[in-house]
């Protein structure tokens, strides 16, 4: 279940690679940033979302869910032939984490969570045999049981697919005040130029525009401590706000303002939060920043955010849910709610992962309860009942040496019970792949803009988001759109019911109606039952009832 999904081929050979497993504060549902892993975070770029495993030999399969425990729980895997002359995968659990504390009269020393969890740990496998004995047939099991277990309808089909656009309101950027450097926020994307930009969208001929608002709340993309709600007055105004949620629904499209409530981003005296008392703590008792890495020399960058502490939520939420209604719009986005689960390691206050996660979906249950149409990040598998929409949902798996291929088994398993996208094409490596992965995945178009020229971000913590200006992309999300539009608008609202390897990176996906195609990775083309792909490109070869 690593990222979006991975196969290990039995007996693949590769006996000198390191077993598939986690590495220091790797979990189901991502790392636990109490746990001091923050400089091991860039080994792997993806994160086990769904607590589901399983194996296939001989036209017979196992497949396992786990129902309880999951957030302590990881899975681990291996070929034969190492110590033995097995392939083997299960689930392991954690009952008593352990942190490193810092002690200068002996160094680095292990401390142990205070009490061991005394919850259950439960594990659902089911068994299949013949044509239901792979992976298609997992991913179909796990979908029924979701279903099932949720009551998880079809979306409707809607005359043409979504296009996800996040657009940045406002960054922090060192300035120079009075020849003293000081952090002021700016403005990249006003709420009148987002009613600017969403009009040269359609005008291009991009509809059902579902817009992201991130950056909106006070202090920026990295928002203040957010229970007051507070509008970033460089933005606009609430009663702006309110008019471009009108503006857009009259014009088709939805508006998600966006939110972090499981992490303070922007500490500032007077908020509401003490890092004494309301932040989330390490073994060693000292507060659990979470740091960030620079890519290129794998050095820690000079700056962090602070992660909350579960036993606040509750009272954080509600308070920030009561100011956030003020502005009467029946959508949020909220950020970080779905792409971690930390603990609290506080003396005589202990919050393990397990006890957070039942916290995390009580969060959830509110939201819910109060109508609001919820869009997550990553996708933990928790938040799967409660979302409408999932974006950065992960394509590829870590791609580790001892996995063979990935396998887009999320997607197989939630496609039309929930909207989703993969990370913003405009900050892909390469328009043409992203545009692949989404034929492949049936992905939803997903880009992140601002009205601002991208060199805004240049020299700034938001470096990474190279490419915002949305004149410099927009011809290319105009041809995107349409392609897919004309594509997946056929599939609302179904399922993946088939997915296979045809030859080295040539991928063939079945929807539900009979809809099938098959995309072409390489440079060169390829010929494949008769049918000539052509290098970097797709070829729709079914379309069953459609015919």
């Amino acid at each position: 279940p690593d990222g979006c999904g991975a196969l290990i081929y039995l007996n693949n050979g590769r006996i000198n690679e390191s077993a598939f497993g986690p590495i220091s504060g790797e979990y189901i549902y991502g790392y636990d940033h109490a746990l001091d892993p923050a400089s091991s975070q860039m080994v792997y770029p993806e994160s086990m979302r769904l607590p589901v495993f399983g194996m296939v030999q001989d036209g017979q399969a196992f497949f396992a869910i786990i129902e309880e425990g999951e957030a302590l729980g990881t899975v681990r895997a291996d070929i034969a032939g190492k110590i033995h002359d097995y392939n083997r995968i299960y689930a392991e659990f954690t009952t008593t984490p352990v942190g490193v504390v810092s002690r200068e009269s002996v160094g680095a020393a292990w401390r142990f969570q205070e009490d061991i969890y005394k919850g259950d740990f439960v594990i659902r496998y089911s068994f299949l045999a013949g044509d239901d004995a792979n992976y298609t047939g997992m991913a179909k099991l796990y979908r029924q049981y979701l279903m099932g277990k949720y009551q998880l309808e079809e979306r409707p089909a809607l005359d043409h697919i979504p296009f996800y656009l996040e657009l940045v309101g406002a960054i922090d950027k060192r300035k120079p005040i009075l020849g003293v450097a000081r952090d002021v926020v700016v403005p990249l994307t006003t709420i009148k130029e987002a009613q600017t930009i969403i009009d040269d969208m359609i005008e291009a001929g991009i509809d059902n525009i579902t817009v992201k608002y991130s950056g909106w709340l006070a202090g920026g993309l990295k928002h203040d401590f957010p229970i007051k709600a507070e509008i970033e007055k460089v933005v606009g105004t609430a009663k702006e706000l309110q008019e471009l949620e009108v503006y857009l629904k009259a014009r088709g499209g939805k508006l998600y303002p966006s939110v972090g409530l499981l992490n303070v981003y922007r500490n500032t005296a007077f908020n509401g939060f003490s890092t004494r008392k309301d932040a989330a703590v390490r073994v060693n008792q000292l507060p659990a920043d979470v740091s960030y890495y620079n890519l290129d020399l794998y050095t820690r960058a000079d700056f962090s955010h602070l992660a909350i502490s579960p036993r606040k939520f509750d009272s954080f939420v509600d308070q920030f849910l009561a100011n956030y209604g003020r502005y009467e719009i029946d959508r949020l986005s909220v950020f970080d709610i779905a792409r971690e689960v930390n603990s609290d390691f506080r003396e005589n206050a202990l919050v393990d992962r397990v006890e957070c996660q039942r916290i995390i979906l009580k969060q959830l249950d509110k939201i819910k309860e109060k109508g609001f149409e919820l869009m997550v990040d990553y996708g933990n598998g928790y938040a799967i009942p409660y979302a409408t929409t999932i974006l950065n949902l992960p394509t590829s798996s870590s791609r580790r040496n001892i996995t063979d291929v990935d396998l887009p088994f999320y997607q197989m398993v939630i496609r039309g019970l929930v909207d989703y996208a993969g990370s913003p094409i405009n900050l892909s490596g390469s328009y043409r792949q992203a545009l692949l992965t989404a034929v492949e995945t049936g992905s939803y178009p997903y880009f992140i803009g601002s009205f601002a020229p991208s060199s805004e971000v240049k020299n700034t913590k938001y470096a990474s988001l190279y490419a915002l200006h949305y004149r410099d992309w927009l011809q290319e999300a105009k041809e995107i759109y349409k392609e897919l539009d004309a594509l997946l608008r056929e599939v609302q609202g179904q399922g993946i019911s088939d997915w296979q390897v045809l030859a080295d990176n040539v991928h063939q996906t079945t929807f539900e109606n009979g809809l099938s195609v098959i995309v072409n990775y390489n440079l060169e083309p390829v010929t494949v039952n008769g049918m000539a792909i052509p290098g970097q490109d797709y070829t729709v070869v079914q379309r069953g009832a459609l015919q």
